[in-house]
């Protein structure tokens, strides 16, 4: 339709392609792949780059301040460091007052997290829609050779320890090419001293636009991590100046009392020092910020062509739709860009399809989130406030005294020493008459009402928990076997959002992998680890190996983990493996369950493929021994019809025949 003349776009079935026609004074052309102008985007200095990362990380600070200041309290109390305020512990201890910790809050801790040891689970992968399975097959092997470079389920559980005491935990997966020069995925967690997010609200992390990864680092290990920005990094510690134009605050390295550079957070959140002078450190920032950007695609319903097209304009997608039998559809996406820098320093630049920082929520209310020591918090004080009261009421009320008069003992060195020695086991002293003998009396006790308070706030500790006290193995009553399995069972019901939030974090590290196993993976490398994980002999060679066409599928679909695989959790766990087979064991006992190889299969007795094997040939030597039985029987009764024609005596009559 361009310099005032068209062509009509028609779909050739011998060429199996569109073209288009010719015009009418007969010229053709052909059709060429759009090439879209890309629009100039004004490039930042790297004095612009570094202040950015500054001012996101400064505003994800004050977004998570008050979650951050309680998260750390919280550790502490998994730890029981801090379960009594330190102006208060030190008043007691001059007062010589006890202030004992009785830390309850670890043992449930403890508790949950051997429940998700006990229950963990495979990422497996399987085809939906149109998907083919010899790829679900195929990511099955890669990811599970990933998980065991990665110790995977050591870092699971980490992570999820964070999410029950802190309130999140974070998976992190990168490409390491320390060890690889080809790129190692690395999948680790990362602590919340290291990571801080935007605002958000979504646990998939859909709505946050930036966040932000950061560690500090001694002077001499930045620059051996950045050699070519070594002098950059030097001049921070010797050519320090105030710089108030950009909103950081530079200290005099001359001043004795300069502690470095500065962000300023902002009233009430005080600042971050990104460059330490005195001690020598540098902080790293690594952000993570989105930015999005719209995409039209081209639809041919026909003949199933769909394309994507990067920086096509609305103008350009409305000619494409006078092309007949073409459908223009809008789609909104995002990117992400990585910009590292090191204190004041720009390092480096690069393009993610997604966030690598993933975060696992216990309980999230806006930008505040909490796990479950944060609920526990106070019952935990006032167990140890009311243990603390009653060793003070036993120290000074509690214990045997005793009465004497001014005859009772020789002088005044014989009081004082059984004054002292009184409570020593065989201790013997002389008094000065036997009829003046010095009379014990008994002390206070511990109120009831103190020792009631004491177990009334260890119960109400379990049941803000949700966990009773049988789930710990211990109770006043008698219960079965499988009754305290089924208390033990609530337990975790009660608890299944932190399992759930785990489990679908897991589903956005596989789409997370997967990314990065297409971006930095080759055929043959995809093939070494899949053929060798699944060894077969020559008959079985084609059955059991994979070619190189399954592997070039997975590395080509750009859409795999969208609309041909889809990662499930499958149970991994030994425990969780013997809970089912006792299930089955029960099942097979009432007679539901017939076949034994059934509950051997999902044993873990040792030489299981030999009993199975075993089993299986006793089950065809014995169908066969019927088969040769029946066999006998219908030769046995033909021998006796025809035995009977010749002599010319009816046979007796079956049971059940008509007479």
């Amino acid at each position: 339709m361009k310099k005032g003349h068209t062509h009509n776009i028609v779909f050739s079935p011998e060429l199996k392609k569109w073209v288009a026609e010719p015009a009418e004074d007969g010229h053709a052309h052909d059709l060429v792949p759009y090439i879209p102008k890309l629009q100039k985007v004004k490039k930042k200095t790297e004095k612009e780059k570094v202040d950015a990362v500054q001012a996101l990380f400064s505003s994800e600070l004050r977004v998570e301040h008050e979650a951050r200041k309680d998260l750390k309290e919280s550790r502490g109390f998994y730890t029981g460091k801090t379960q009594w305020n330190k102006q208060t512990k030190i008043d007691l201890n001059k007062e010589k007052r006890a202030s004992i910790t009785i830390n309850e809050v670890a043992a449930k801790i403890d508790l949950l997290a051997g429940f998700q040891r006990q229950n963990r689970t495979d990422t497996k992968f399987a085809p939906i829609e149109e998907g083919d399975q010899a790829v679900a097959e195929i990511l099955d092997v890669v990811y599970k050779n990933i998980e065991d470079q990665n110790g995977f389920p050591h870092e699971e559980s980490l992570v999820f320890l964070d999410e029950l005491i802190e309130g999140r935990g974070n998976f992190h997966v990168y490409i390491d090419f320390d060890e690889d020069v080809r790129g190692k995925i690395v999948i680790e967690r990362l602590s919340n001293k290291e990571v801080v997010y935007g605002p958000h609200e979504r646990f998939d992390l859909k709505d946050c636009e930036h966040q932000t990864k950061f560690k500090r680092f001694s002077k001499a290990k930045v620059e051996q991590m950045f050699p070519d920005k070594a002098d950059n990094i030097n001049a921070m510690f010797t050519n320090a100046v105030e710089d108030l134009d950009s909103g950081t605050i530079i200290d005099n390295p001359g001043d004795q009392y300069a502690t470095g550079i500065e962000i300023d957070i902002g009233s009430g959140f005080g600042s971050e020092v990104v460059v330490d002078i005195e001690k020598k450190e540098v902080l790293i920032l690594e952000n993570f910020q989105r930015s999005y950007y719209t995409e039209y695609g081209i639809v041919v319903p026909e003949d199933g062509f769909v394309e994507s097209i990067a920086e096509l304009s609305k103008k350009d997608a409305d000619e494409w739709e006078t092309i007949p039998m073409v459908r223009t559809v809008r789609r909104n996406r995002s990117r992400v860009l990585r910009t590292l820098i090191a204190g004041t320093v720009y390092v480096e630049e690069s393009e993610l399809d997604d966030f690598d920082i993933i975060p696992v929520y216990a309980k999230k209310d806006g930008n505040y989130f909490y796990g479950k020591v944060e609920e526990v918090k106070d019952p935990q004080r006032e167990i140890n406030k009311r243990h603390s009261q009653a060793i003070d009421i036993l120290n000074k009320q509690a214990t045997y005294n005793w009465i004497i008069d001014d005859h009772t003992f020789k002088d005044a060195r014989a009081e004082k020493e059984f004054v002292a020695n009184s409570s020593t086991p065989g201790y013997v002293i002389k008094v000065d008459s036997m009829a003046n003998m010095p009379e014990k009396v008994d002390g206070v006790k511990v109120p009831s009402e103190v020792v009631g308070m004491m177990e009334l706030s260890s119960n109400k500790l379990r049941e803000i928990m949700n966990i009773p006290q049988e789930a710990l193995g211990f109770s006043d009553r008698e219960f079965s076997g499988i009754a305290l399995q089924e208390k033990k069972h609530s337990t975790q019901m009660a608890n299944e959002f932190l399992f759930d939030n785990l489990n679908a974090a897991k589903r956005i590290l596989a789409k997370r992998v997967v990314a990065k196993v297409r971006e930095f993976y080759d055929i043959e490398r995809i093939l070494r680890l899949v053929n060798h994980s699944r060894p077969a002999s020559e008959g079985d060679l084609q059955e059991n190996q994979i070619n190189m066409a399954e592997a070039q599928g997975l590395l080509s679909n750009s859409d795999l983990m969208k609309y041909d695989v889809v990662s499930t959790p499958s149970i991994s766990s030994p425990t969780a493996r013997t809970a089912n087979f006792a299930i089955l064991f029960e099942l097979a006992k009432q007679g539901v369950i017939q076949d034994p190889s059934i509950i051997i299969a999902a044993s873990d007795i040792p030489n299981k493929a030999e009993i199975l094997g075993g089993l299986k040939a006793q089950a065809e030597a014995a169908a066969e021994a019927e088969k040769q039985k029946q066999n006998s029987e219908v030769l046995k009764s033909l021998s006796d019809e025809l035995q009977a024609q010749q002599l010319g005596v009816p046979l007796p009559a079956k049971e059940g025949a008509p007479k």
